[in-house]
């Protein structure tokens, strides 16, 4: 959908509103998110770069390109506006016109799924600053189909107003499972890490190196969906 929203823009829509002939570079690329909460994620992108001169007529040669919000042209609104209306059609068409209602659901989920902090705290993680932070072991919606279980911490997010500031996040430990399972995992590690982010990391990373169906073998041996009390053992045979 990027590139096709890619290929709209340089096919001249911008051009045409903006900048009085001179072609827009458009570079298109893939890369994967840095985002702390989901990484690795899929992330293809366009930037718009703009030409920095523009042919004026009235002095019959090219002269500084500024946008600005002049009572004349309001550069900046017309780019936002052609922006906003390839995007909701692009939406619209690759995606779904219910789109912006899945999206919704989709953040809502996330903010159930933040809730876990209203329990008692799992454990406590030791930055690398020697300050003691307390974890929650949860799960975050990737998609409609995708879950991941990690665990909740409030992070240090100063600002000029408050320079003490937190900003809860999450941090991933496994990926890619189905939303029941990740939940049965969740609580399951929540149980076993005995407050220690150790052991926490070191069951996810027995959980992660499974397959979906040793994942499911497993939760069978545990006692099924409805049941938390078993030992989750490193010592488990695949």
């Amino acid at each position: 959908m990027t590139r096709k929203c890619h290929v709209r823009f340089g096919g001249g829509t911008v051009e045409k509103r903006l900048n009085g002939g001179s072609p827009p570079y458009l570079p298109y690329h893939h890369r994967l998110t840095d985002n702390p909460q989901a990484p690795g994620l899929h992330d293809p992108h366009t930037h718009i770069v703009l030409p920095g001169t523009v042919y004026d007529e009235e002095h019959g040669q090219r002269v500084p390109l500024f946008f600005s919000r002049n009572r004349k042209v309001n550069h900046i609104e017309m780019l936002n506006d052609v922006t906003e209306r390839t995007m909701v059609a692009q939406m619209e068409h690759y995606v779904g016109p219910d789109w912006e209602q899945r999206y919704d659901e989709l953040a809502e989920a996330r903010e159930q799924e933040r809730q876990i902090v209203a329990d008692e705290p799992h454990g406590m993680m030791h930055d690398d600053k020697g300050e003691n932070w307390n974890v929650w072991c949860g799960t975050r919606r990737t998609d409609e189909q995708q879950t991941t279980v990690g665990f909740y911490r409030h992070y240090p997010a100063p600002t000029e107003d408050d320079p003490d500031a937190l900003r809860l996040e999450f941090r991933p430990l496994v990926a890619g499972m189905p939303y029941e399972q990740a939940d049965f995992f969740a609580q399951a590690l929540a149980q076993e890490m005995n407050g220690e982010m150790d052991k926490l990391q070191e069951l996810a990373g027995l959980i992660g190196g499974m397959s979906a169906d040793q994942r499911e073998a497993l939760i069978e041996e545990m006692g099924g969906y409805e049941c938390y009390t078993r030992k989750l053992s490193p010592d488990f045979e695949l």
